[in-house]
């Protein structure tokens, strides 16, 4: 009989000691949470200590703080986040930070197809889309989307390995957890700029004379007007309101920037992402991303963190606002 876990399945390397002794686990480039306390810590390089040991895992074990640990996962159990000892359980949500979760099939990339074919056979191919995810075969609810529930994650797991044990045994359930600061919607306002960097974002144009721009939005007015602004800015500007005439353009000559809508009449726009991300070129391809009016965190979650678009901003989209999110990744 398979052994399903109810702790969140972790990658191990994020779980590691730290130079004081604490075990945390982190969640950013600069954020660990301690295992113990559940308290969040700032982070850097000089803080780590080392990988965590077997023996340190059996101790958190019969701590009651993680449930089980492999070469690879460990699945740990509640942390005493702000003082509360209940039932609250590691992927839910916090006052301060938000989770959206996925399906990790603990499967390496190479076996893709195998489980593309499994969801095709269950004829759940149009429900659920996989993915490559941190080295392995990850599953994510329909539109490319997280699971914005932790119940609807558990139930599609119960679901898939009930259905294909041979394929799906060992999925768990795992989250992408952001500060809520960080997902706050951009605005002028909220952007993390500092005085200097607001002005010279509406009045230099030296970062954006000279590059090259491409625009994928399907409506024509909206198409026009900025299309007016990045011309004004002295940006070579080309337009397509299909995936696949973005990608010919882009094949002939990669943008510097790419300002386009999710939902194409031939494709969504994460799958022309990741075709714009194959084509060669010398300098990085910066993304914005215009999303509808009804976009939820868990979408901007997927955005920022999984298809790693350098702004999403939802409609309606002010000039001042792209213009400044677009001087922001070309200084980057």
């Amino acid at each position: 009989m398979n052994r399903t876990y109810n702790g969140a399945a972790i990658p191990r390397y994020q779980i590691f000691v730290l130079a004081d002794g604490n075990p945390v686990v982190q969640w950013s480039e600069h954020t660990v949470q301690d295992l113990m306390s559940g308290t969040y810590r700032p982070y850097t390089q000089h803080d780590f200590g080392h990988l965590i040991h077997d023996y340190e895992l059996e101790r958190l074990k019969s701590a009651g703080i993680i449930e089980h640990y492999n070469r690879t996962y460990v699945w740990v159990y509640a942390l005493p986040e702000n003082n509360r000892f209940g039932m609250l359980r590691t992927q839910e949500r916090s006052t301060s930070r938000v989770r959206s979760y996925y399906l990790n099939t603990t499967l390496p990339v190479e076996r893709f197809d195998d489980v593309l074919n499994q969801l095709q056979a269950l004829g759940l191919i149009d429900q659920y889309w996989a993915t490559e995810h941190e080295g392995v075969v990850a599953i994510f609810n329909k539109d490319e989307q997280p699971f914005a529930q932790l119940k609807d994650a558990e139930a599609v797991q119960r679901m898939l390995s009930g259905a294909a044990p041979d394929i799906f045994k060992d999925t768990a359930v795992a989250f992408i957890e952001r500060k809520r600061d960080d997902l706050a919607l951009r605005t002028p306002e909220t952007d993390h700029l500092n005085l200097d960097d607001i002005i010279a974002a509406q009045t230099d144009t030296s970062l954006f004379a000279g590059k090259r721009a491409m625009v994928i939005v399907k409506d024509e007015q909206e198409s026009h007007s900025i299309c007016q602004l990045l011309t004004g800015l002295l940006m070579d500007v080309c337009t397509a309101t299909t995936g696949g005439d973005a990608l010919l353009s882009l094949e002939e000559q990669p943008s510097d920037v790419v300002v386009m809508e999710l939902q194409l009449p031939d494709m969504h726009g994460y799958e022309l992402i990741a075709k714009v991300r194959e084509i060669g070129s010398s300098t990085p391809i910066h993304v914005i991303v215009l999303a509808e009016a009804h976009a939820t965190e868990a979408d901007q979650v997927f955005a920022l963190t999984i298809a790693k678009v350098d702004s999403y901003l939802v409609k309606p989209i002010k000039l001042p606002q792209l213009r400044q999110n677009i001087w922001t990744a070309l200084k980057s």
